[in-house]
């Protein structure tokens, strides 16, 4: 036989070999038992355990780390072997160790899975104007509100210790493709401890409030921002406030550095939150480094909380100069930045029906300038602020229905070292019908604000907000 047409059937041969090769180990991969997958691996894993005969029960009580925490309901699954882990050498993409991520998600024993969100939607209107003729007045015809949703997985480590997950994404009703006002998501962390003893908590959530203003200010409103220092509005050129929150929201959208907290829980009725916030904001690009603590002493007729918080903003990159014979010095304080403070609340309840809160805080700001590092003395600012609130469930009084009636000021002042002065006013007032279930709530907010601006070298000017607004608002 002619020495090419060997090589051709040995190449034929060759070929009908590998083929029935792969086809024996696509037959082998199809009979291979589903290996357990954890559920949030996969959108839709819990309806495919109720599929496949395992029960996930989805709760809708507000998951609370803390002496109130109830244990979650409990979803579980038998789980399938652990898939052997993959030999040596095969690419990471084609099978994870012990998970085949492409396969149904299964729940293990003594996990859940729970749902929490909420909605809020409000209807309003604010007037601003300002005593500078070069910013005229300005009207806005307010529509926004927001719907956060999301799951929250927890895992049953026996005796009351857990391991929970959860991440929660927000949909706007006034949504921009860009800028700074819409966020994407709420609470991204995960937490692990005993419940009502401690708990360690990682990744973007808010700190404990310990300023706390009643039912008339609330977060993402214009009543809680109060009067403009200048227009526009979409400038957030707001009154001076401080609530011992430079460490307290989620910070700059998806911008911001994480954050850890270790929670504990001493008796049933008090609380300590220690926490760190560390990372780099890409909105500023300043490294952050910051601690916050809180506390909170509670019964049936009285609410103590308190807090003290410091953070330290860095510019991202190296900052130098020259000196006098031109040797470049590295600055590692051109541009820095501290701020820190204090204070605290107290809210009463001893009167039945009434409801009366306090505050007081108290911060400081320190900066170096951003050419050779040097203390900016003229740059030292401290900020003032106390207020409170008064409301009585007129409601309840009358008709064992609650209805509430309340009014709330909040007084702030920043004054600098070389003798500027910024006054914010805020009033609001206040009714509020509860509607029984899920601490939802059907209220009527209107709100009176004035920013007063005396500079040391200029002359004074001020601004004034009038706004209104009604609410729903649904939580579970």
């Amino acid at each position: 036989m002619h020495a090419s047409s060997v090589r051709y059937q040995l190449l034929k041969i060759q070929g009908l070999v590998l083929l029935a090769a792969l086809a024996a180990s696509a037959t082998a991969a199809a009979a291979e038992p589903e290996t357990s997958q954890p559920a949030a691996e996969k959108p839709g894993a819990a309806k495919e355990t109720a599929e496949a005969g395992s029960k996930t029960e989805l709760s809708a009580t507000a998951a609370v780390a803390g002496p109130a925490a109830a244990p979650a309901a409990g979803a579980s699954a038998e789980a399938a072997p652990a898939a052997p882990e993959p030999p040596s050498g095969m690419p990471p993409w084609q099978k994870a160790p012990g998970i085949d991520y492409w396969k149904p998600g299964r729940l293990s024993q003594d996990s859940t899975i729970d749902w929490h969100g909420n909605l809020e939607t409000d209807l309003g209107y604010a007037d601003y104007k300002f005593s500078n003729q070069n910013y005229p007045p300005e009207t806005f015809n307010d529509f926004r509100g927001r719907f956060v949703v999301g799951p929250l997985l927890e895992h049953s480590l026996g005796s009351s210790h857990f391991v929970r997950a959860t991440g929660q994404m927000v949909g706007w009703v006034r949504g921009m493709a860009a800028g700074g006002y819409q966020i994407t998501m709420d609470d991204v962390y995960g937490q692990v401890g005993k419940k009502g003893v401690w708990d360690f908590k990682f990744g973007r959530f808010m700190s404990w409030t310990v300023y706390r203003k009643g039912l008339g200010y609330d977060l993402y409103t214009l009543e809680d921002t109060g009067a403009l220092v200048a227009p526009p509005i979409e400038g957030g050129q707001y009154g001076v406030r401080y609530e011992v929150n430079n460490i307290w929201y989620r910070e700059y959208n998806n911008f911001g550095p994480g954050r850890a907290a270790l929670h504990l829980y001493p008796t049933s009725w008090s609380g300590v939150e220690l926490l760190g916030q560390y990372g780099r904001n890409f909105f500023t690009n300043d490294n952050q480094l910051g601690a916050r603590g809180a506390l909170n002493v509670h019964s049936d007729y009285v609410s103590f909380s308190a807090g003290a918080e410091w953070l330290q903003l860095k510019p991202g990159g190296e900052r130098s100069y020259f000196d006098a014979n031109d040797n470049k010095i590295i600055c590692d304080t051109c541009g820095l930045t501290r701020k820190y403070g204090f204070g605290g609340g107290l809210v009463s309840k001893a009167i039945p029906y009434v409801e009366l809160g306090v505050n007081a805080a108290m911060g400081f700001e320190r900066q170096w300038d951003t050419a050779q590092g040097v203390y900016n003395k003229n740059a030292e600012a401290t900020i003032k602020a106390f207020g409170g609130y008064l409301q009585f469930d007129a409601g309840k009084a009358a008709f064992n229905r609650s209805v509430i009636l309340g009014v709330g000021p909040n007084h702030t002042t920043r004054e600098t070292a070389i003798g500027d002065k910024e006054t914010h006013l805020q009033i609001a007032a206040y009714v509020a019908y509860p509607l029984g279930f899920n601490n939802s709530v059907v209220k009527l907010v209107v709100t009176q604000s004035k920013d007063d601006f005396a500079p040391n070298a200029a002359d004074a000017m001020d601004s004034r907000m009038f706004a209104a607004r009604i609410r729903f608002a649904m939580y579970y």
